[in-house]
């Protein structure tokens, strides 16, 4: 009983200072309290006391933000809102840039038949070596893995 009586002191006190302030790394303070731990939000405000119950840890709220956290999740909607459109702007930037670099699409290269027939039969004689290639590689792994070549 006398352990619930700090809680309510400690969460009085912090339920005093600021909800959020600058330059705090985390979210969430700890304060061990007797067995249990307080955890602080100090976004919002809000006080939950946490200990061990069975197989894990829970938490129960011992003091409310004052606003229910409304506040603070509106102010990071609007934050991430104007995120949102810094960013869409900076895309629209980045699009324009991009287009001015690229310029005007270029009609595609007329080739003649003999550069498509020089290229057809590079193309015919790089697959028939990859099939030899690849019929030969088949034919050492055979005596090794005992089993039969496949195509």
């Amino acid at each position: 009983m006398a352990a619930r009586g700090v809680i309510a002191i400690v969460a009085f006190v912090l339920t005093a200072l600021p909800a959020a302030s600058e330059g705090v790394e985390s979210r969430f303070q700890m304060l061990q309290a007797g067995e249990d731990v307080l955890r602080i939000d100090t976004l919002t405000g809000a006080i939950d006391t946490c200990g061990a119950q069975g197989d894990g840890w829970s938490c129960r709220r011992v003091v409310a933000p004052p606003d229910g956290g409304r506040d603070v999740e509106a102010a990071q909607l609007r934050e991430a809102l104007a995120e949102r459109d810094r960013l869409k702007s900076a895309l629209g930037e980045i699009a324009k840039i991009a287009a001015e670099a690229i310029g005007e699409p270029h009609p595609p290269v007329a080739m003649s038949d003999e550069a498509r027939r020089s290229i057809d039969e590079a193309l015919d004689v790089t697959d028939y070596t990859l099939r030899r290639a690849l019929t030969i590689y088949r034919a050492l792994l055979e005596p090794e893995l005992g089993v039969g070549a496949t195509q």
